[in-house]
């Protein structure tokens, strides 16, 4: 690998980000959480409800640490996060990966009974109150928290010095709090999102590559970063 290899900065939360480094097996990425996920206290009981509404894998992962969730049934955001629930017993039908999709799902489903969404304190897509619009009964409870961070000493570094760095950003919310900081980067920077929303959410440096995925998948931002990882190369 040349010297002039891109780093690929991820700033996703430390679970997420880690197992995405391994999934792309790239000897140059650093690792910077710029959002801490930390359990939120809930009282709203799971099995009172006849379906559960998932738009993230810590949702899953926070929710079954506190209740047994084993043998209930509803949807996930995507794939991953069906897969997750599978891991606690939860059968989730997995919408195509952002919450229009998911709204799409269950208005079509229109299953009978409560739904409830398990979901962190930053959500996206109103899915409570659009779901309620067309007549089906949906609560939210919020699970975790979703604490900003500042970038680690180690990406400021990257960051500050010439090169390229390719930021693979999954939200709008992350695509804000990001901006802001590398505004006084002075390497070149790939912004890469993984749904147009998040590119209209980005307001730092303009980026010598900005690429929404027609596909919101972490599999659709992997083969990106391979993509951008091998132009370079």
């Amino acid at each position: 690998m040349p010297e002039t290899a891109p780093t690929v900065l991820l700033t996703r939360p430390k679970a997420q980000s880690q197992r995405f480094a391994a999934e792309l097996g790239y000897p140059h990425i650093v690792i910077s959480p710029i959002i801490k996920v930390e359990a939120r206290d809930f009282s709203v009981v799971p099995k009172h409800f006849d379906r559960l509404i998932f738009t993230s894998e810590n949702g899953v992962r926070f929710a079954a640490a506190r209740c047994d969730l084993r043998g209930m049934k509803g949807y996930a955001v995507g794939h991953r996060t069906a897969d997750v629930g599978a891991e606690f017993g939860i059968d989730l039908c997995a919408a195509g990966g952002t919450a229009d999709h998911l709204v799409e799902l269950i208005s079509r489903d229109r299953p009978a009974g409560r739904l409830l969404h398990l979901r962190g304190e930053h959500s996206r897509g109103a899915i409570e109150d659009r779901l309620k619009n067309v007549g089906i009964e949906t609560v939210s409870a919020i699970v975790y928290d979703q604490t900003p961070q500042p970038l680690t000493r180690g990406a400021m570094q990257v960051l500050g010095r010439s090169g390229s760095v390719i930021l693979p950003i999954f939200s709008p919310r992350t695509a804000a709090l990001l901006a802001p900081m590398v505004r006084d980067a002075k390497a070149a920077l790939a912004v890469i999102g993984i749904s147009e929303a998040v590119l209209d959410a980005w307001s730092g440096p303009e980026p010598t590559e900005k690429i929404a995925l027609s596909e919101p998948s972490g599999a659709a931002m992997l083969a990106e970063i391979r993509r951008q990882i091998g132009g370079a190369a």
